[in-house]
């Protein structure tokens, strides 16, 4: 009972983990789409709003399954555009955590990379210890962390912090073993402080 329009608008913001008007535009490159949020969620298609000023709403998971299955049998070309389209929205909006899960679905490792060494630290001390752990594990399944040594200390710091020491000492040798060739995002010339606060954290040469 609903028209094409609609089913396309279904399908394709099936790739968001959360919708406003706003997002779907810039995810979907148009316009209107406060709208058709809003009228959707009248008429029930499990459509469920995240406040009450009808700004932000996510579709019930199941629904959003078989959304995303559809859209991945008719139009599996577009999923990794959606995806960039609402990382850089997110990105330019205040919201690089949710920039970076987009990266992450559309496979943009360099693009996952550069917002992990922005936002770990801070996720992880608003106590996101397993999201960050999951990144950082991401990027070492997709080969990055030998090409980013800054992110290999932090998760070294992380695993540290957080009881590891033989993570530690494994994400401790990455970074070691890139840090000649490493470009660092504050502008420094050399990783040596860091590498020297590692080597102080765990101890390597005793207290």
């Amino acid at each position: 009972r609903i028209s094409r329009r609609q089913r396309a608008f279904l399908t394709r913001t099936a790739v968001l983990e959360r919708m406003s008007g706003p997002l779907c535009d810039a995810a979907l490159e148009r316009k209107g789409s406060a709208e058709t949020l809003a009228s959707l969620a009248r008429s029930n298609l499990l459509l469920v709003p995240l406040d009450r000023s009808g700004k932000w709403y996510r579709y019930h998971h199941l629904f959003r399954d078989m959304l995303l299955a559809e859209l991945r049998r008719r139009q599996p070309g577009q999923i990794p555009a959606l995806q960039r389209r609402a990382a850089q929205w997110c990105q330019d909006n205040g919201v690089p955590g949710e920039a970076l899960e987009y990266r992450m679905q559309a496979g943009d490792i360099d693009a996952v990379a550069h917002l992990a060494g922005v936002v770990g630290f801070p996720a992880y001390q608003h106590g996101r210890v397993a999201t960050v752990e999951r990144w950082f594990g991401w990027l070492e399944d997709h080969g990055a962390m030998e090409s980013h040594p800054p992110l290999a200390v932090m998760a070294a710091m992380l695993a540290a912090m957080t009881g590891k020491p033989a993570e530690a000492e494994r994400w401790a040798g990455l970074a070691e073993r890139g840090a000649a060739a490493a470009v660092l995002p504050d502008g420094s010339l050399t990783m040596e402080p860091w590498l020297a606060l590692i080597r102080a954290l765990l101890c390597r040469d005793g207290p």
